[in-house]
């Protein structure tokens, strides 16, 4: 072993041994340079770029705008392309927004139509109740409405035109039978104090006529009875 050379204090070391500290520290300084910047690399995770947003792909995707965009996209890179899926979620989104507007606007306008259709029968209801004034319409009324709005009015309308039919009838066959008894001039004549109006006006007026000029002994006696009555019996 080579004994340690001692320089004396304040004395230059041979170059010799000065290059070599040199080199040394040299390839340290680089060393430390070089595991400075790996570090700072390693603890960045990546560049300050992607090389793959460059790619045809990416730019492809970046530049969709529109549905319609989108859609081109996934025909054009199909599910291989990367970003297939994200493209696929904004059609799926528009389609089913636009499903629900198309459906929203279907209620609607269906609504509208049942509201119309009801109307017009409700219309149509009101003008055959309005014509309710014969029994027959009012037939016609329940026939074609049987649960309908005005039922129990209708119903009420029908029974009292029946009442009314009714009771004509019978004054009609009454005055048929009044008619029937006119063989007489004072027959004739309660017809006429009964029906003043009545159907056989002029025919009882004329048969009466007739009666007076064939019994006019008739009439006479029937005055000489009424003064007969006028006059007392003397006791």
């Amino acid at each position: 072993m080579k004994n340690k050379t001692n320089y004396p204090q304040g004395a230059a070391a041979p170059k010799s041994s000065t290059n070599r500290k040199n080199k040394v520290n040299l390839l340290l300084g680089l060393g430390l340079g070089v595991a400075v910047m790996v570090g700072g690399l390693s603890s960045c995770g990546h560049f300050n770029f992607k090389s793959e947003d460059n790619d045809s792909d990416t730019q492809a995707y970046k530049a969709c705008s529109s549905v319609a965009d989108y859609r081109a996209y996934m025909s054009s890179y199909g599910t291989n392309g990367k970003y297939y899926k994200d493209a696929k979620n904004v059609v799926d989104r528009y389609v089913a927004d636009s499903t629900a507007k198309a459906q929203k606007a279907q209620a609607k306008e269906q609504a509208e139509e049942r509201a119309e259709a009801r109307a017009e029968a409700e219309r149509k209801e009101d003008e055959s109740y309005r014509k309710c004034t014969t029994i027959s319409a009012c037939n016609a009324y329940l026939n074609a409405y049987p649960n309908g709005r005005y039922v129990n009015e209708v119903k009420a309308k029908k029974s009292e035109l029946e009442k009314k039919v009714k009771d004509a009838e019978q004054s009609e066959k009454n005055e048929d039978e009044f008619y029937k008894k006119c063989t007489t001039v004072a027959a004739c004549d309660a017809y006429l104090k009964a029906y003043p109006n009545g159907r056989y006006v002029a025919a009882v007026n004329k048969k009466k006529a007739e009666l007076q000029k064939n019994e006019p002994n008739n009439s006479g006696q029937n005055k000489i009875i009424k003064n007969q009555k006028k006059v007392k019996v003397k006791k």
